[in-house]
């Protein structure tokens, strides 16, 4: 725990799963969050990505602390992923910016891309020209608008510290 701006916040755990390391040797993935509320959804991301693409995926699973939900044992089809658990107690999509930045850290390689996929996201046999047209984040990105948006934006503003400057720069 530490204080910014006189807030109190808790960094969010991240822990690995096992995984084959020999994914993390190509120079693009693809990165997702969900909790177990959107575990079947997220099924059927990855195994659209399964479909249409052979790019690593990692994907983030978001618990509350004290809580530790495991991504289903249906997963294990998938040979292309990448597991890694986040405990925190931040609104769900906060922890974006947690998965966002984890994922630069853990991947370490400067000329990787990565391209972040909501687990709602529709993938089809050309998702893998988004890397065509990806650049590396600078800053932030900006959070996509949900009907209880004004909740993340409140947990987004207590996790970053009151009076920091978030520098939204979005490209399509």
């Amino acid at each position: 725990m530490f204080k910014l701006n006189n807030i109190k916040y808790q960094r969010p755990l991240i822990e690995n799963s096992k995984y084959n390391t020999e994914l993390l040797k190509t120079d693009k993935f693809f990165i997702t969050y969900a909790n177990e509320r959107y575990f079947n959804i997220l099924y059927y991301l990855i195994k659209g990505l399964n479909l249409y693409s052979n790019i690593t995926v990692i994907i983030y699973i978001v618990n509350t602390p004290n809580k530790k939900t495991l991504l289903p044992t249906k997963f294990e089809e998938f040979n292309n992923i990448i597991v890694r658990y986040i405990s925190t107690s931040d609104h769900i999509w906060t922890s974006k910016l947690t998965v966002m930045i984890d994922s630069i850290n853990f991947i370490n390689k400067s000329n990787s891309k990565l391209i972040y996929l909501d687990a709602d996201t529709i993938v089809n046999y050309s998702i893998d020209k988004l890397f065509e047209f990806s650049d590396k984040v600078e800053n932030i990105p900006y959070l996509s608008v949900h009907p209880d948006y004004k909740e993340a934006v409140n947990s987004l503003y207590t996790s970053l510290g009151k009076g920091v400057k978030i520098d939204f720069k979005k490209k399509f």
